[in-house]
């Protein structure tokens, strides 16, 4: 998959199995084996009430997922290259990656309204940044321009202070936040897929990502650790953490602004504060890429170090007498003091671990109902009940974890069970 980013637990459901499958890659008798969902759509498909809904729901997802792309590239150039005009595309990462996730699991009200939301706040980004990159000063918002020709000369400076990191990414919240998001808002209303909504029937989708800053600010604060080879025991760090908690949570400015926004929006000030257009970038070009990642490229599912104890949910539908098989490769250090483990776990302090009789590290998984059970490196076994097969880490404390799993499932069943 073109998308490889660091922190990455990546679940790739391809076809082939060992003592179940032949060489053909077909279950052996009286098993079929079961085509997965390529896409891992399927529940937020289910929630379409006409096939013509269904289709524009993935095409709007499919957009969507070709935008995190770009912005997990902006991630990495973060990690690798350190510079602060890639801070804010990482903290958007984080934030948008976890609205689709809410998203793919059927959580809000209008999810084709959300994602059209998101691709006019990715548009308005992505066109500034290339406006800036490209030279095109003219084209870019006032609003960041003062952000890019800001963080250029911190990039410049050959050692970076605790207050140039804190106004790279107030300039950048300022831009976003307070400038181009009443206008997208306004734009992606205009142009929503039912025209019978209106902007109170919206707004309980758009609130409800308020919840998920606490994660954001988390799996910054991670992401500066690692990039600017800081420890959690030095000052400006600490107090770099409580910047950005103070910025994203609770009543602070990006979820006050974002209030705002709304409120400016259902106005009919979306554009007061934005003179120029709202940009719009190729979605026909990001749904190529989106459908390249999401669906031809191993059925690749990602977990992003960790996940909490509800783990990650596959999409994966599984029956009682499902034969399932599960093969796991790769490694994953596992925070600072534990070291690095395979699939199959390491030894060390239960009190870090989901399950207390499972080495710690180690893969598990379970179905909607069940409990955590080993799978590591290599699972063939039968499943005992229905339930949406879940995969996770067996690491409660995973937010400083680097590496990955790669891992392969086959699911085989009886066709009188289907």
């Amino acid at each position: 998959m073109k998308k490889k980013i660091a922190f990455v637990f990546c679940v790739f459901v391809l076809f082939n199995l060992a003592d179940l499958v032949s060489a053909q890659n077909v279950c052996r008798s009286p098993y079929v084996q079961v085509q997965l969902d390529k896409c891992g759509l399927d529940k937020l498909l289910g929630t379409a009430e006409t096939p013509a809904e269904a289709e524009k729901l993935k095409e709007l997802y499919l957009q969507m997922e070709g935008a995190m792309n770009d912005l997990a590239n902006y991630r990495n150039q973060f990690l690798t290259s350190r510079r602060l005009i890639d801070i804010f595309p990482t903290a958007y990462f984080h934030t948008t990656q976890s609205e689709m996730k809410l998203i793919r699991n059927g959580i809000y009200e209008y999810p084709a309204e959300k994602l059209n939301q998101l691709l006019a706040f990715y548009d308005a980004y992505k066109v500034n940044r290339e406006n800036w990159e490209r030279g095109n000063l003219a084209k870019v918002d006032t609003h960041w321009l003062t952000h890019y020709k800001k963080v250029t000369e911190i990039d410049a400076k050959s050692f970076r202070t605790l207050f140039d990191l804190e106004t790279a990414l107030s300039t950048s919240v300022d831009a976003h936040v307070n400038y181009d998001l009443s206008r997208a808002i306004a734009y992606a209303f205009k142009h929503r897929i039912n025209k019978d909504l209106g902007m109170s029937d919206l707004q309980a989708d758009f609130d409800n990502t308020d919840a998920i800053f606490g994660q954001t600010v988390s799996n910054v604060n991670r992401d500066v650790v690692q990039t600017l080879s800081l420890t959690i025991l030095d000052q400006p760090l600490k107090q770099f953490a409580l910047f950005v908690g103070a910025k994203f949570k609770g009543d602070g400015e990006v979820i006050e602004g974002r209030h705002q926004a709304w409120n400016d929006a259902a106005a009919g000030r979306g554009t007061y504060r934005s003179k120029l257009a709202q940009p719009v970038t190729d979605h026909q070009k990001l749904q190529k890429v989106g459908e390249t990642n999401l669906c031809e490229d191993g059925d690749e599912l990602t977990l992003e170090g960790g996940y909490d104890q509800n783990g990650l949910d596959t999409g994966i539908n599984l029956l009682s007498g499902d034969l399932l098989s599960i093969k796991a490769t790769g490694e994953i250090v596992l925070g600072m003091w534990a070291g690095k483990g395979g699939p199959d776990g390491i030894k060390f302090s239960t009190y870090y671990s989901y399950e207390k009789n499972i080495l710690h590290g180690a893969l598990i998984y379970r179905t909607e109902e069940g409990s955590w059970t080993l799978a590591g490196s290599n699972l063939n076994n039968t499943i005992p009940n229905d339930g949406v097969l879940k995969l996770n880490v067996n690491d409660n404390d995973f937010e400083n974890n680097r590496g990955g799993y790669k891992v392969r499932i086959t699911v085989c069943r009886k066709p009188e069970l289907e």
